[in-house]
This record gives C-alpha cells, structure tokens and sequence, in this order.
C-alpha cells in the first residue's frame, strides 16, 4: 500500500486509493486491525495520508451486525491515530439458497430469494444511516464463477433473468438516494432507520424477531406513503393521537447452523415516506 499509494498519485495526484475490502467473516477484523498497525507504525504515514484515501470493508450475510462493525471500524481508526476517512462497503450480499437453479440447505447462513431482497433493503438503510458513502452489491450478475460451480451471488442470473433482490435493489435506491441519514435505532429487535430529503422524512423498520410486531410511529403529517421491499405503494393515515401503526412482518432467516434462534435477516421491511409540509401522501411524486 505504501509503495502503491505514492506510485498512484505520482501518477495522477487526484486519483482516490481504496484499502484492500476486509473480509470481515473470515477474521472478524484480525487482518484489518493488523493492517492498522503496520501503517500507522511507519514513520512517513502521516505525510503520505496513511497510504489510502478511502477504507473498504466486505460485509455479508447479517444486515444486523453492520450497526456493530461500522463504528468498530472507525473506533480502529480513531485508536491508530488515522483521521476519519470515508468509508465504502466494496461488497455487500446474502446467496439465496432456493433458487431451482441452485437448490441448497437452508444453512450455512444463506436465505431464500425472499429474504434476500429484505437483506438488500435493510443493509442499504443501515449503510445509509451510518454515513457509507458508496455501496457495492456483489455481484449485478452471476457470471463466470457460477458456471464455475461457485454460488449464485447475483441479482441477476446468467440468462437475464432476475432474481427478486433486483427489484428490491431498485426500491433502495430509488427511496434512499440523495438523503441524509438522521438515525438509527435497534430496540430489542426492531430495527428503525431515519433519513430525511429537504421535503421528506423516511422511515425505514423491520423486526429481527420471530413473530410479527407492531410498530407505533409518530407523524410528521396526516398521511403518509408506505412502500413494501417490492416496491409496492400503499396511502395511510396517521391516527387521532398522531401516530402510524404499521405491522413489521416476522423474522424467518434462522439460517446459523449454530443458533436457531440467530435471524440472519430481519422480517419484510417497510418504508414510510412523509412530506415535511404536512400535504398529504397523494402529492408525493412517487
């Protein structure tokens, strides 16, 4: 990275270098905590901007456990010394394990093409709410490596057709592009995501329980637009003390072979969408 670093910029002073994407499920943060190490001991890290612009992390799998490893990577940072840096997610998915084309165990947390497009629109939330700059699913397609006899990462298949991620992916970003996050709270289990646009509040929820809950939401405005991971739309009032009552679908992704009750991927997400102004749903350009 140090020889690498100067070479590219020697090369093109604007160009942004990116560490290598930690593989977070192989060592669980041992290979990127060394990595810290090595660069902040070098006496010329500072001159040289520690030798990358941008960090880079790999997460799979548990859109639960993403609240937890961001903040433990920028702790990494803080505690080696290396200014803030923006952060990209190099890859990001869960493999489907009933696809007909790729028939597997339930195990080894994977999740149904179901599941999977809930994991799409509950890891972009969180990377959204916790200030991710860019986010790289892996992969658009499945490609060579599943001819290979590898696993079926895309949100497409090799023939064109797509898998339900794909239309999940589409709501994501169509929803959370160009917002700004505000927060993110997991309340023993239910998780709510809020982002916000000049004129629209955001409401991102799920639970990562198994039985289906309900959920108390206080509004901003008498109506509201609530749209399903599908992209389907839906107009909704808020009550008479003010609040919408949305129900959070159950978790079914016990996919950890080592705990039953571990849920990979939370329930089906929704998304609730109001205007600032106060008008009412219908006005939304949706």
């Amino acid at each position: 990275m140090a020889v690498g670093y100067q070479a590219a910029k020697a090369g093109n002073p604007r160009a942004q270098v990116a560490h290598y994407g930690s593989p977070w499920w192989y060592d669980h943060g041992e290979y990127l905590a060394h990595f810290l190490d090595i660069i902040a001991a070098r006496p010329d890290a500072r001159e040289h901007n520690y030798f990358f612009d941008i960090g880079n992390l790999h997460l799979y799998s548990r859109a639960a456990d993403i609240a937890r490893i961001i903040p433990w990577y920028r702790d990494q940072l803080a505690a080696h010394g290396i200014p803030t840096k923006p952060l990209w997610i190099g890859e990001t998915n869960v493999i489907p394990y009933d696809d007909p084309i790729w028939p597997e165990g339930k195990g080894g947390f994977r999740a149904s093409m179901d599941e999977q497009a809930a994991y799409i629109i509950e890891s972009f939330a969180t990377y959204v709410a916790l200030n991710v700059d860019r986010i790289g699913v892996n992969r658009l397609l499945d490609g060579a490596d599943f001819q290979g006899g590898g696993e079926p990462f895309g949100l497409l298949r090799n023939d064109g057709t797509t898998r339900p991620a794909f239309k999940a992916y589409q709501v994501a970003t169509r929803y959370f592009g160009g917002t700004t996050p505000v927060s993110y709270r997991d309340d023993n289990g239910i998780v709510t995501v809020v982002l916000q646009r000049p004129d629209q509040r955001i409401t991102v929820a799920w639970t990562l329980k198994p039985a289906a809950r309900m959920l108390d939401l206080a509004a901003i405005a008498p109506g509201a637009v609530l749209v399903g991971k599908y992209g389907n739309v839906d107009q909704v009032w808020a009550s008479d003390d003010g609040t919408y009552r949305v129900e959070l679908g159950p978790a079914t992704a016990n996919s950890n072979d080592g705990d039953a009750l571990d849920f990979v991927v939370g329930g089906d997400p929704v998304i609730l969408i109001e205007r600032f102004d106060g008008e009412f749903a219908s006005t939304f350009n949706l």
